[in-house]
């Protein structure tokens, strides 16, 4: 009798339960946001603001890391305002910090240790100054945080910043030599009278719109006597009307130099009038257009 045999094959699973890794650190989360109040030029005081980072350890062992911080332009309207950052590592500006493309655990890193299962916050702090030199506008600024094995240097988790910053449209004046008296003196009978070097300097961080009045519609009036003297004034080489008054627009900010107008002030001869103190009042104004 023929017997025929079929072979049986039995398969073995054997489960095998994995160890839990010594030391495993991860950020709490992918992206952290930090948004810096608008900030207007000129401020005697900075705008401070914190940064809370978490990492946290998921592992079984206490292990030690470095935590790095990089940058990683990706636009705003210009260049983002000086900004420095108080990190653990020391303070820093953040256009000093290394791009993210080039960093390593041995730039702009810190070091710390933490326990298993325990989280740890690390904290940047964040003061900005916004100058003329910031045009108004949106800044953005994205950082790139990374934590590095203490050992190995190896880069074991990522995690990005994403850093905002408005600047608004901002202006100021200032008399070039801190006065706001323009003294012509004693006006001659026979020849032109032209005021001393005076001017104004102007500061925006976007473009604007620079107004000239006068009270007295471009004359110099003496009350006590009712008389008048017509006068010119010329505005960085160009005759005011003063008679309206007159509105210029500038299509450009000024930076952190400014821009400097100067202001001449001439008075023909004047012979036959009464004497006395002639006044006018002359108002400049500055806004964002």
């Amino acid at each position: 009798m023929l017997k025929k045999l079929i072979p049986l094959l039995f398969l073995a699973m054997l489960a095998v339960a994995r160890p839990a890794q010594a030391c495993s650190l991860q950020f709490t989360q992918e992206l952290f946001g930090l948004n810096l109040p608008s900030l207007p030029p000129g401020l005697s005081s900075p705008a401070l603001e914190r940064l809370p980072v978490q990492v946290k350890n998921v592992g079984s062992e206490s292990c030690a890391f470095k935590l790095g911080i990089a940058r990683e332009n990706l636009g705003g309207v210009d260049v983002f305002p000086p900004t420095q950052i108080s990190a653990p590592f020391g303070p820093i500006y953040l256009a000093d910090l290394v791009p993210a493309s080039s960093a390593t655990a041995a730039t702009n890193t810190s070091s710390h240790t933490l326990s298993a299962g325990e989280t740890l916050t690390i904290i940047y702090r964040f003061a900005v100054r916004a100058d003329w030199n910031s045009k108004a506008g949106d800044y953005y600024e994205e950082l790139v945080l990374t934590v590095y094995d203490d050992q190995t240097n190896e880069a074991l988790d990522t995690a990005r910043a994403q850093v905002f910053l408005g600047v608004p449209p901002s202006t100021n004046i200032r008399f070039v030599g801190n006065s706001k008296r323009l003294d012509l003196g004693t006006i001659s009978p026979n020849g032109v009278t032209r005021s001393p070097p005076f001017g104004i300097r102007v500061f925006s961080t976007s473009p604007y719109k620079l107004t000239v009045t006068s009270t007295n519609g471009g004359v110099l009036t003496n009350s006590a006597a009712s008389a008048e003297i017509d006068y010119r004034m010329d505005l960085d080489g160009q005759a005011v009307d003063l008679g309206t008054g007159e509105e210029r627009f500038y299509s450009e900010p000024t930076g952190n130099l400014g821009k400097v107008m100067q202001v001449r002030v001439t008075v023909g001869p004047q012979p036959n009038k009464p004497a006395g103190t002639y006044r006018d009042l002359i108002t400049v104004s500055v806004t964002p257009s």
